[in-house]
Formats: C-alpha cells, sequence, structure tokens
C-alpha cells in the first residue's frame, strides 16, 4: 500500500483463481500510533468482458425447422457485460446438406432455373422430372424432393435411356456437362454416369462420363472426318471430391481437344491425357444412357437382346 493510501497489485490478478480478496489494513500515525480499529477492505476481480455474440458460431447444427420442432442454437449466447441494450441485429446464413445448389425447399422448375441463370436454349436435361412429356425416369428411386431438387439414385442396379430428340447438341462444337453427385468409395470396378455407344452391332462407346477408383474419366472419341491420327479421348482427373460421400457440383466444359473440369466452381486440369484414333466411320445409331452404357449382345443366332452394361454406383443428379 503506497503512502499515497492507493493499493497496488504486485502480480496480475486472475478471475479464474480469485473473485474477491480480503485484506486488513492497519494505520499508523507519525509518532507510530496504531490506529484504534482496523479496516477491512474487499477488492472484486472482474473478468475481462467484450460484448457480442459468444459461443461456436461457425457450426450451429442445433437448428431445427418450424415444421414440428423449435429452432434453437444451443451452444450461442449474446454477452452484454451487464450494460443496457436498446437493440440486437444478428445475421444468420443457413446452409442445407441436402445437395450443393441451395435450399431443398425451392419451389422454381429446372426450366426456371435455366432461364434465370441465362442459361443456353439448347440446354438439355437428362434427369427430368417424371411428367407425361419426360416419363424416362419415371422407374428410378427418388428422395422426396420438389420440382426444383429431386434426386436420383443409382445403386448399380438401374439405368435410363434418354430419348434420341433430347439431345440435339453438335458434338463437334463446344459443349458443357453439368452434374451434380454425391458418391463414396466403394466397387473398382467403372461406375458410369453417363454413356452413349452404339445402339447395335459393334458396341463403340462414342462419349461417357464415369469413376473409376475414385478418379473422374471423361472419354470422348472424335469424329472420323478429322483423319485417322492420334487425338486426345480420355481425360482423368483424381479428386478427393469424387469419393468423399458429400454433394458436389462438376461442370465439364469440352472445347476439343482441351476439356477444363471444375468442381464447385475450381477448375481442375486433366492428367494424365491419353490418345486415340477417331471412330471408323459408320451408319449405326448412338444410344445416351445414364447410370450404365448400352449394349446389345446375342446369345445365340436366333435370340438376340438389349442389355446396359457397367451400371453406375452413385446418388447423382445431372443435366
Amino acid at each position: 500500500m503506497a503512502l499515497s493510501g492507493y493499493i497496488k497489485n504486485t502480480e496480475k490478478l486472475n478471475y479464474g483463481k480469485e473473485h474477491q480478496y480480503k485484506l486488513t489494513v492497519t494505520a499508523y500515525d507519525c509518532g507510530k500510533k496504531r490506529a484504534a480499529e482496523d479496516v477491512l477492505v474487499k477488492i472484486s476481480i472482474k473478468p475481462t468482458c467484450k460484448p457480442g455474440w459468444q459461443g461456436e458460431l461457425e457450426q450451429a447444427d442445433g437448428i431445427r425447422t418450424r415444421h414440428g420442432l423449435p429452432g434453437s442454437l444451443p451452444h450461442i449466447h449474446l454477452e452484454t457485460c451487464d450494460e443496457p441494450v436498446t437493440s440486437v441485429q444478428a445475421t444468420i446464413e443457413l446452409e442445407t446438406n441436402h445437395i450443393g445448389k441451395g435450399c431443398d425447399r425451392d419451389t422454381y422448375s429446372e426450366k426456371s432455373l435455366h432461364r434465370l441463370c441465362g442459361a443456353s436454349s439448347g440446354t438439355a436435361e437428362l434427369l427430368p422430372p417424371p411428367s407425361n412429356t419426360a416419363n424416362w425416369t419415371a422407374g428410378l428411386p427418388t428422395d422426396n424432393g420438389h420440382d426444383s431438387d429431386q434426386v436420383f439414385e443409382f445403386n448399380g442396379t438401374q439405368a435410363v435411356k434418354v430419348p434420341d430428340s433430347v439431345v440435339t447438341v453438335n458434338m463437334k462444337e463446344p459443349f458443357v456437362i453439368s452434374v451434380w453427385m454425391r458418391h463414396g468409395p466403394g466397387s473398382r470396378e467403372k461406375e458410369t454416369i453417363l454413356c452413349n455407344s452404339d445402339k447395335t452391332d459393334m458396341n463403340r462407346h462414342h462419349y461417357s462420363l464415369y469413376v473409376h477408383n475414385c478418379r473422374l474419366v471423361f472419354l470422348f472419341r472424335q469424329d472420323p472426318s478429322e483423319g485417322q491420327s492420334y487425338k486426345p479421348a480420355e481425360f482423368h482427373w483424381k479428386l478427393n471430391q469424387v469419393c468423399d460421400k458429400e454433394w458436389h457440383h462438376y461442370v465439364l466444359n469440352v472445347e476439343l481437344p482441351t476439356v477444363t473440369l471444375y468442381v464447385d466452381g475450381v477448375s481442375f486440369d486433366p492428367f494424365p491425357v491419353t490418345e486415340d484414333y477417331p471412330l471408323h466411320p459408320s451408319r449405326i445409331e448412338s444410344q445416351l444412357v445414364v447410370g450404365a452404357c448400352w449394349q446389345e449382345y446375342t446369345e445365340n443366332e436366333n435370340d438376340t437382346e438389349k442389355a446396359t452394361e457397367a451400371p453406375a454406383g452413385c446418388w447423382c443428379s445431372s443435366s
């Protein structure tokens, strides 16, 4: 204690150790005469306080919808430091783990989203919600999503043929393939996302997108008119996202001889890129399939049957 009467601490006081200190102060006059009574001094330690939101702000998994369960932020509170509060303003961003494209309660149809986002008028939707005019997805297992976010399941036992009239893109011109997919580690076989192959006879694959050992692979055999010389034909990407069981948005920008892959908006260059000769000229029509590759096989001379091969084991929503 200083001569001026102030009490000073020699060490830093910690609120976590003691909330309050009690001291007895004895006074003496200049003649060293002791005061008749001692004085009790209480020193209260206040914690360091910063007003604001406290708790795990980045991930609040306790939020529930208003349908049945109350909303809650169990580990978050507003610290006011015992000061009066006149108003509170907060901004909360919500994300859904249903699919990467936003709220799973959106009511826009895919066609409306294409118009709103300025997509090309030639955009073809390969997995539309089942309807009177688009019924090829009617037999696929789905979640309970709405028109704008319906998810189709491909678990290795089903695939769908896309009608010939759906895709009218000239493959000699630049084009884009956009796919939402959630896929985890599993089979070491090729897992086909989409494939365009011969309808009959030779079973050649013209182009396909598939997963193999957690690699995303795009195959594109160029047109025979390009001449008999080696051309880039198979593009590989080794990505953690392919097998992390999370939703990701894959966009392939095909502008031969280069193909650029965007995953959730981030670009990736292919490695390796293998080359092959263009396909031989033929008059055979091709068949586009989602979830497998179309193949014709003959068990005997009088019995011809159609089948699909290399089914995909993934959940995917493609367009």
